[in-house]
């Protein structure tokens, strides 16, 4: 929670930012290591890399909660 408020902030460092980046690669398939990251977050910048830390974040603190009131993701869920 420390870091997702930091991330809303705009004061993560790329360590953390990379911190919450790696996993979400590592678990789509991917393998790349703290370095390789930390290239990209400072090659693709700071406000990308927080925003892309942001949306992982958000999408693993809301797994498993419903979208209530959420018709559209209501529906998705039945299919």
């Amino acid at each position: 929670m420390q870091t997702a408020q930091k991330l809303s902030e705009g004061k993560a460092t790329v360590t953390e930012i990379v911190n919450v980046i790696q996993p979400a690669l590592k678990g789509g398939g991917n393998n790349f290591d703290h370095k390789d990251i930390s290239k990209m977050v400072w090659e693709a910048g700071l406000i990308d890399g927080m925003r892309v830390a942001g949306e992982i974040l958000t999408v693993a603190l809301n797994s498993g909660v419903p979208d209530e009131g959420n018709e559209e993701a209501e529906e998705k869920a039945k299919t």
